[in-house]
């Protein structure tokens, strides 16, 4: 019985010192950031932002333990798993001073936007954990097309019809019109190949009319550009074309509420019109009592409140009152006379009511 209790507590020993022996050699291994030699390697969050599909550089500070300071070149094998567009430059190192430097990486037109979380870097025999890239989405392209310039009848040939076009994101010069979508019969481009030319931000796009012109309003127009081999499409815009014979014509209808001399109020006047095309105009009214005005914006610099058309109807706004203790008092009176002018049109008379 003593022998055999002897040999247990020998077996006991040599565990204990084999189990010391494991976890020594685990301490020096330096769990997976590293080799067996005591050498680590540590990448950091990326510094600097790089856009898909523009060139640029992604930075990664970089900590090592037991790797001497000095100058370590980098293969394209040193990062693992570098996503499409992403790459070690051809002449590459990291300095190591004092157990910390800086990853550079280059990045080509060829990025893809997306979160890389599986890439790993080798200096000096260690190997790093995993580090994450991050590759910003392209700033968005848009495209918006505005208002017909002039208006067109059915029947009738019209060359150029003008629209301003607007964009965000797009570098300016010249670019192809793919096409302008859903087209109505008796409408094309102008040119041929057609083009768009953009300085800050703006253009315009030229289209024109043939006698097989149908009348409508035509409110699902796209304008498409190539836009570096890639297809940008505007959102839906107008083309009117009013029925053949029309003519233009402006309407002005009654005040919308009653005023009072020595009052300071905004009155607006429906507006009807035939052969404008829908947009903003800037309104001229002729024969205004004392103490009225066309209203002016709220702004650092005024202008007048336009009339803005839509579907053959829009808003004129007057101001009856005083801005100024010098400004004149609106005398009470029944104005006939006022006539409103809007794209070259003026208005039948209209009129304006101040009681006493």
């Amino acid at each position: 019985m003593i022998k055999r209790k002897k040999w247990f507590s020998g077996f006991a020993f040599f565990a204990v010192v084999l189990t010391g022996a494991a976890l020594l050699f685990a301490a020096c291994d330096g769990g997976g950031g590293g080799g067996g030699d005591g050498k680590t390697v540590k990448v950091g969050a990326q510094e600097s932002q790089v856009v898909e599909g523009v060139i640029g550089s992604f930075k990664f500070p970089v900590t090592t333990t037991g790797i001497t300071d000095g100058n370590y070149s980098l293969s394209s094998d040193a990062v693992s798993n570098r996503p499409a567009g992403v790459f070690v430059p051809s002449v590459s190192y990291i300095i190591i001073s004092g157990g910390k430097g800086t990853l550079t990486l280059n990045g080509s037109v060829d990025t893809i936007a997306g979160t890389y979380t599986n890439l790993t870097l080798t200096i000096d025999g260690a190997t790093s954990a995993q580090f994450t890239l991050e590759v910003l989405p392209a700033a968005t392209k848009t495209i918006a097309v505005g208002v017909q310039d002039v208006a067109v009848t059915a029947g009738t040939a019209v060359n150029p019809i003008s629209f301003p076009v607007t964009t965000t994101n797009i570098p300016n010069g010249s670019y192809t019109i793919d096409d302008v979508n859903n087209l109505p019969t008796g409408v094309f481009i102008v040119g041929a190949p057609a083009s768009l030319t953009l300085s800050g931000d703006s253009g315009t796009l030229l289209l024109r009319t043939t006698a097989d012109a149908v009348a409508g309003t035509y409110t699902d127009l796209e304008l498409e550009l190539d836009i570096a081999g890639t297809p940008v499409t505007s959102a839906p815009f107008t083309l009117e074309i009013f029925p053949s014979g029309t003519t233009k014509t402006v309407t002005v209808g009654v005040q919308d509420v009653a005023v009072t001399a020595g009052a300071s109020v905004t009155v607006t006047f429906p507006v009807t019109t035939t052969g404008i095309v829908d947009g903003p105009y800037t309104p001229t009214v002729t024969n205004l009592p004392t103490g009225v005005r066309v209203e002016m914006t709220k702004s650092l610099t005024p202008v007048p409140v336009p009339v803005t058309i839509a579907g053959g109807n829009g808003i004129l706004t007057l101001f009856v009152g005083r801005m100024t203790p010098a400004d004149p008092v609106p005398v009470a009176g029944t104005y006939t006379d006022l006539e409103l002018e809007i794209d070259g049109v003026t208005s039948a008379p209209f009129t304006l009511v101040i009681d006493p």
